[in-house]
This record gives structure tokens, C-alpha cells and sequence, in this order.
């Protein structure tokens, strides 16, 4: 089963883009709790 098929953040936010440029900055290669925020981010 996928536990990802109900996201329980809801809906992205408008700022779900400046989330991912940060998390990207941040956690480059993507090992930090990935898909964990809203957007999936």
C-alpha cells in the first residue's frame, strides 16, 4: 500500500515553491524526510 495516497497537509500552499528552492538548498540530495511537508516536498 502507498501511505501516500492521503496527504494529510491537505491542499500545497501558495509558497509550496519557495518551500522546495529551500529545501533543495538545504537538503540538496533529498535524504531528509522526503516527501514529509506539504506539496510532498
Amino acid at each position: 500500500s502507498d501511505d501516500l495516497a492521503f496527504d494529510p497537509w491537505g491542499t500545497a500552499p501558495s509558497t509550496v515553491g519557495i518551500q522546495r528552492r529551500l529545501v533543495a538548498a538545504f537538503d540538496p540530495a533529498g535524504i531528509v524526510n522526503p516527501g514529509r511537508l506539504p506539496g510532498g516536498i
